[in-house]
């Protein structure tokens, strides 16, 4: 219990950074089964790979303080984040997912949090309900976005 209650501290803020949640009064107990099952707490030090092109995308990464930056395969430097409002690699919740570019961190040491998918989907289809299908029908439309 106090293990849970610990992750939920830590993990929180992150999770609802994603602005994916329909309500958060209704669903706190399915968010803290979420920090306490599905999130992991990182480090990066500078020039330090958190993925690279080619490989699979597995994670939902949470930059939480720090500074990273993605690079394309052509060595185009697309952005320097700090804190990015969503995410990065939120897609792979919903879809087959691959790195396109290097994510790196490039100032200090860069703390980020990892969502992983697949805990993510077992907790949401054990909780079933209502909230199975808010996120079934936002995963349909965000990847027909990308599409």
């Amino acid at each position: 219990r106090l293990k849970m209650q610990l992750h939920k501290e830590m993990f929180m803020n992150s999770l609802l950074s994603l602005n994916i949640w329909p309500s958060r009064k209704d669903n706190l107990g399915f968010l803290a089964t979420i920090c306490h099952h599905a999130m992991q707490e990182h480090s990066a030090v500078p020039g330090q790979d958190v993925f690279l092109p080619g490989t699979d995308c597995h994670d939902v990464y949470v930059i939480e303080s720090g500074s990273m930056g993605y690079i394309t395969v052509a060595g185009d430097l697309i952005g320097d984040f700090t804190a990015v409002q969503g995410g990065l690699c939120l897609p792979c919740l919903w879809c087959e997912w691959t790195h396109r570019g290097r994510l790196a961190a490039t100032m200090g040491i860069c703390y980020y949090a990892r969502l992983r998918c697949d805990q993510f989907c077992t907790i949401v289809q054990k909780f079933g309900g209502p909230l199975f299908q808010f996120l079934q029908i936002f995963g349909i439309f965000l990847v027909s976005e990308i599409e």
